[in-house]
């Protein structure tokens, strides 16, 4: 198996608030995006790395029967871009 083809190490721990997903997350993660894999990634949630729980990727999947798998996106908040106000406000120039 190349490299490219390993799979994250994944595993749950038990905790006072339920089984929590054990994953890899790359440093200066503040937060993860949890999608549900139909047709493509339809990101349905947004929390903090510890919030992901078996309980509640069982609800997502109840929700969407037809989903493949689900997916973790790890958001990394330095690497984020803000849109000022100013911009959204002002029109765009005609080509």
């Amino acid at each position: 198996m190349s490299k490219e083809d390993k799979r994250p190490e994944l595993s749950f721990r038990q905790t006072l608030f339920g089984d929590q997903l054990e994953y890899p997350m790359p440093p200066g993660a503040t937060a993860v995006i949890v999608a549900v894999d139909r047709q493509q990634h339809c990101p349905v949630q947004l929390c903090l790395p510890h919030q992901v729980y078996r309980e509640s990727l069982l609800f997502l999947l109840n929700q969407y029967p037809d989903a493949k798998s689900i997916t973790i996106f790890p958001v990394i908040n330095a690497q984020k871009v803000e849109v000022p106000l100013d911009l959204i406000n002002a029109k765009a120039p005609n080509p």
